[in-house]
């Protein structure tokens, strides 16, 4: 079996919306060919080579909890040197069963709270910490479940950035209101007849308390305050997109649902499917989207005007594309052709005005430098004769150079280095 791959992604490509795509393949491969995860590396590999997927993501590990249907792919940005992690969503592609399991997990979070603390979440924050002991965590994604996911873990470790695609919500309100799990099958039901005597006798005793009010309206509130607790130290940022079409966030608007972050709606017409977020179009919006010039550590001050200009410009053109891609149902070859010329055109004018303006300031610092080294120089040579006002010039030379002070490594080797530059 063979590592699937929506072929809508190319080798530059959003990195996390790659990930929350591929997590998906990651978790059939994982379930269907058990846990070879150096095939998974080589299959990653070989996409790369192809330009098939992002070359700056490599694969670090995988993790599956096939009891609690939950799954998610580490991959190392190298541009960054930090690691993302994907979770995977409600998949059918590993088989009915699975599939099921999944169902039963989205089930779950319209009448169960759970936190990242939970039980069921136990094995899947192992596979976490895991991968905290060697690399730093710079984000977590996912799509639809995965979503859900990505958040309740990422507020748990505190992750700086969560990036989610129409995710299912943190929780339902009303599942608060409930007297007893209306719903009372689990994901880890459907597979009792692999377990041991004694571990579907533990599975039994969890379904019993979804029968006792106050006991489920207690553990559903202490799962609750558990998120919000975690909501409120978080420092980070999450970010929701969403299709406009999106069958989920079209219901969950009237269901009581809980969302946290900012949302960006997608106006491309599209559903559920994360394989729409791939689309050049979205990319293109995704990609700006994920960008925060606010945060960028300019080296001259100057050069954000330009920054801001190429940002500005760039979307105006974006939202030409989406009220075009609108009205007509598609940007036509041409239109696209044209749309890519103006925005090279945009980033080009304004690199070369970034590129002039730091080989000034750049011009500047070295002239600077110079006269530093000259002045070092000269107070050498000067306290030189304060010190050695009995000596000739030439003994004075000979002593600073015993010293290892010479005009040669004061002034013509840092000329010649800054000069160079």
């Amino acid at each position: 079996m063979n590592l699937e791959i929506d072929n809508k992604i190319k080798g530059n490509n959003e990195v996390t919306s790659s990930i929350s795509s591929i997590s998906y393949g990651i978790e059939d491969f994982l379930y269907n060919k058990n846990k070879i995860k150096r095939s998974i590396h080589s299959e990653i590999i070989r996409y790369k080579k192809e330009n098939k997927f992002p070359q700056n993501l490599e694969f670090i590990d995988a993790f599956l909890d096939k009891d609690h249907s939950m799954s998610a792919s580490a991959f190392l940005d190298k541009n960054t040197g930090k690691v993302i992690v994907g979770f995977s969503g409600t998949n059918f592609g590993s088989g009915t069963l699975h599939g099921l399991q999944d169902v039963l997990a989205d089930k779950n979070i319209g009448t169960n709270i759970k936190s990242a603390y939970h039980p069921h979440n136990r094995n899947m924050q192992n596979f976490i910490d895991g991968i905290k002991k060697n690399y730093q965590i710079s984000t977590f994604t996912g799509h639809s479940l995965g979503g859900h996911n990505a958040v309740i873990f990422g507020l748990r470790n505190h992750i700086d950035d969560i990036v989610v695609y129409n995710s299912a919500p943190i929780y339902n309100n009303a599942t608060l209101l409930l007297p007893f799990d209306i719903i009372t099958t689990d994901e880890h039901h459907l597979n009792l007849n692999q377990k041991s005597e004694d571990e579907k006798l533990k599975v039994m005793r969890e379904e019993m308390v979804s029968y006792i009010p106050f006991v489920y309206r207690t553990l559903n509130k202490i799962e609750y305050l558990k998120i919000q607790k975690d909501y409120v130290t978080y420092k980070g940022k999450i970010t929701w997109f969403v299709s406009d079409r999106d069958e989920l966030n079209m219901v969950n608007q009237f269901t009581f649902s809980k969302y946290m972050g900012k949302k960006i709606v997608i106006p491309n017409g599209k559903g559920h499917s994360m394989s729409y977020f791939l689309e050049n179009d979205v990319q293109s919006i995704i990609k700006n989207s994920r960008v925060n010039y606010k945060e960028v550590n300019y080296q001259f001050s100057s050069i954000k005007k330009y920054i801001n200009h190429s940002s500005k410009a760039l979307k105006n053109i974006l939202n030409l594309a989406v009220q075009i891609q609108s009205t007509n149902g598609h940007l036509s070859s041409q239109q696209k052709i044209v749309l890519e010329k103006i925005s090279s055109l945009v980033i080009l004018e304004d690199y070369r005005s970034i590129t002039s303006e730091m080989i000034s300031v750049y011009k500047a610092e070295y002239d600077e430098s110079k006269e530093k080294f000259k002045v070092l120089w000269e107070n050498g040579i000067y306290s030189a004769e304060l010190l050695g006002d009995e000596l000739s010039e030439s003994e004075r030379y000979s002593a600073l150079a015993d010293g290892g002070v010479t005009k040669e490594i004061f002034i013509d080797r840092p000329f010649d280095n800054i000069d160079e530059k």
